[in-house]
């Protein structure tokens, strides 16, 4: 579909290869969480979140300064093109390398049994009464909501940064096309290193039982907090300062957005329950996310100036914050009562 764009001829039509890449890409997270959860022991759940969150990364940190120098030299269209075809051959990898741990032959005997053994562990032990839960029986959960809403908050800036960024650099510090998208990509590539020692830190730093009672949602919160520096943007003058800021505020994003679904995991006892629990987190980030690009035309629109943008961005990152340390405590798929 990203492809596609490319040959659009009218409006009308571009927009319907970009609905078609939203219904496509939907499926990558809630069926990447699934696949986290087949893969990854408890204890190595925050590495695998944030370095599955870090690929989301490190594509716009080598497509912005990729596709930057393709639309400037080929046009437009052949961005699409380049886009598209980077896209089949992930897929096309991604068919002959994957399988489920059963049934790899890449790995030994031993991993096997390890990641058997260990990827359901829960550190409120085996409960009898794990379920697999509806959709609507999830929902019942105060956790889910609050790491469905904190990961909306952070989705915001990510949509804020990946819509809007080029634009900036190119209306308010006078940037060309190439050079906004080697600037845009340097974040982002910052950010895809960090992620993964991160999610190595969260992972070390908490013991299994504290995992299972949610306390990696401390280290979330201070992310969230951390990220929110971009509320300092209006106060700098320099373009170097802001990309500064902007490297802080998105390499922490990116490892509170890699967390979010490794805490999701930490209180999930049912391992049938992850997909559905991933697609509600992310309903909720996309919720957010839509909304982002669409309030910060309307603020840039009013204002004549993208502080505002930068000042609602990072203060619901703070919200996000608030809302990890008060919801996010108990079992998502447990009675209370066990």
């Amino acid at each position: 579909m990203t492809a596609a764009a490319g040959v659009a001829s009218n409006f009308f039509l571009l927009v319907l290869t970009r609905l078609g890449l939203g219904i496509g890409e939907s499926a990558v997270f809630p069926s990447g969480n699934g696949v986290i959860r087949e893969w990854a022991p408890a204890k190595e759940r925050g590495l695998t979140a944030t370095l599955f969150v870090a690929g989301s990364y490190a594509g716009p940190a080598f497509g912005a300064a990729l596709l930057g120098w393709v639309v400037s030299s080929y046009g437009w269209r052949a961005g699409f093109y380049v886009a598209g075809a980077v896209g089949l051959i992930c897929w096309a990898v991604w068919m002959l390398v994957y399988r489920r741990p059963e049934e790899a032959r890449w790995i030994s005997t031993a991993e096997r049994q390890k990641i058997l053994t260990e990827r359901n562990d829960g550190a409120l032990g085996a409960a009898k009464d794990r379920k697999s839960l509806s959709i609507l029986g999830l929902l019942r959960s105060q956790s889910l909501w609050g790491i469905a809403l904190a990961h909306g908050c952070g989705i915001y800036s990510q949509y804020l940064y990946l819509t809007w960024l080029p634009t900036y650099l190119i209306d308010v510090r006078g940037m060309t096309i190439m050079k906004a998208g080697f600037y845009t990509g340097l974040p982002y590539f910052a950010a895809a290193l960090i992620n993964g020692v991160l999610g190595l830190i969260s992972d070390r730093s908490l013991s299994q039982a504290a995992l299972g009672l949610g306390q990696r949602r401390y280290l979330l919160a201070a992310l969230k907090i951390v990220s929110a520096v971009i509320l300092l943007i209006p106060f700098v003058d320099s373009t170097i300062s802001v990309m500064v800021l902007l490297t802080i505020s998105l390499s922490a994003l990116a490892g509170a957005i890699g967390l979010h679904f490794a805490l999701m995991h930490d209180l999930l006892r049912n391992p049938d329950n992850a997909g559905k629990a991933s697609s509600i987190v992310v309903l909720g980030g996309n919720l957010f996310g839509a909304a982002a690009p669409i309030v910060t035309g309307y603020v840039v629109a009013n204002t004549g100036s993208y502080n505002g943008a930068f000042a609602v961005a990072g203060l619901l990152l703070i919200l996000g914050a608030g809302l990890l340390l008060l919801m996010a405590r108990k079992p998502i798929d447990q009675p209370a009562s066990t």
